[in-house]
C-alpha cells in the first residue's frame, strides 16, 4: 500500500529534560569508554556528543511514522542529518517540534521526518519503504552531494565496534529486532546479510567521534553531520573514517572491507578549534 501523502504535517510538540543518564548511555552506545570520561561521567558533565540528538529524535519518531501508514517491517533507514545550532547540558528543558512529509522515487516510498530540538539542533531522517511509493508523489528535495577528494586523506581514524554494541545502543531507543534478534535478521537477508546489523544511527555516532578524534577538536566544534546509509555494518566491525583538511566530505568504510563505503554522501562541518 502506498504511503499516505503528507506535506509537512506537524505533530504535537514535546517538552523534555535532558538527563545525564541519557547522555552517558548514548555515548556508551557509540563506543565511548574509560578514555572518554567527559562523555560518560556526570562529575565532568557529561559532555553531549552532537550526534546524541539523532537518537533523541528517533525516540520521538514513531508517531510520525504511524501517520504515513508504512509497513514497519519494510522500513529502512535511508539518510540522516544533524545540525547543531546551540548548546545544551544535562538538565536543560527542550521543546521539540516534529513534522513529516512523504515522497517517492518510483516504487520507493520515502518519509521525511524533521525535528527542531529547542534552539540546540535540527535533525532530519529519510525512512525508506520499498514498494510503497505513490506514483503521483513528488520526489524528495535534493540536498548537497559531495565526493571525497582523489588525493590521500589527511587523517584516518579506525574505531572498533563491540560484538554487543547493538545491545548497548538499543537502550537509547531504537528497539528494531533486526539489530539483536538472529531470527528477525535471518528473515530479511537482503538488508542484514542474514545476521543482526548495527543501527545506522550508531554508525553515524561512531563517525562523529572519529571526526573529533581526527581533527583534534572538542565535541562543541562539530556543527553538522549528514550521511546516506549504503551498506550494513555488523557488530564487531572496525569502522575506518578518512578526512581531508578544508573539505567537508568524508569516506567511511570498514577496516576489513576498505573498498566498500558503508556510508556515502558523508559531510561533516566543524568550526575552527
Amino acid at each position: 500500500m502506498p504511503l499516505i501523502q503528507l506535506d509537512n504535517m506537524a505533530a504535537p510538540s514535546i517538552r523534555l529534560r535532558l538527563t545525564a543518564r541519557d547522555v552517558a548511555l548514548y555515548a556508551l552506545g557509540v563506543g565511548a569508554g574509560e578514555n572518554d570520561l567527559d562523555l560518560v561521567y556526570e562529575g565532568l558533565g557529561p559532555v553531549i556528543l552532537p550526534t546524541f540528538y539523532t537518537a533523541l529524535a528517533f525516540r520521538l519518531a514513531r508517531p510520525l511514522l504511524r501517520r504515513v501508514r508504512g509497513d514497519p517491517a519494510r522500513a529502512m533507514f535511508g539518510e540522516a542529518s544533524v545540525q547543531i545550532t546551540g548548546l545544551a547540558s544535562p538538565g536543560t528543558v527542550l521543546t521539540i517540534a516534529r513534522s513529516v512529509s512523504t515522497y517517492a522515487i518510483g516504487p520507493l516510498g520515502i518519509a521525511q521526518l524533521n525535528f527542531q530540538i529547542g534552539e540546540v539542533a535540527e535533525v532530519s531522517f529519510q525512512i525508506y519503504f520499498p514498494g510503497e511509493g505513490e506514483p503521483e508523489a513528488a520526489r524528495p528535495p535534493r540536498r548537497p552531494r559531495a565526493s571525497p577528494p582523489s588525493r590521500p586523506p589527511d587523517w584516518r581514524v579506525a574505531l572498533e565496534t563491540r560484538l554487543d554494541q547493538a545491545l548497548i545502543y538499543r537502550l537509547s531507543g531504537d528497539l528494531n529486532p533486526l539489530h539483536v534478534d538472529p531470527a528477525a535478521a535471518a528473515r530479511s537477508p537482503e538488508v542484514t546479510g542474514g545476521r543482526p546489523i548495527l543501527h545506522g544511527l550508531c554508525t553515524l555516532g561512531f563517525v562523529g567521534r572519529a571526526v573529533l578524534r581526527g581533527t583534534g577538536c572538542p565535541p562543541s566544534a562539530l556543527r553538522s553531520l549528514s550521511a546516506r546509509f549504503s551498506r550494513p555494518v555488523w557488530p564487531g566491525d572496525a569502522l575506518l573514517v578518512q578526512g581531508w583538511e578544508g573539505q567537508p566530505s568524508l569516506r567511511v568504510t570498514t577496516v576489513a572491507r576498505p573498498d566498500e563505503d558503508v556510508l556515502t554522501a558523508v559531510i561533516a562541518e566543524t568550526k575552527a578549534c
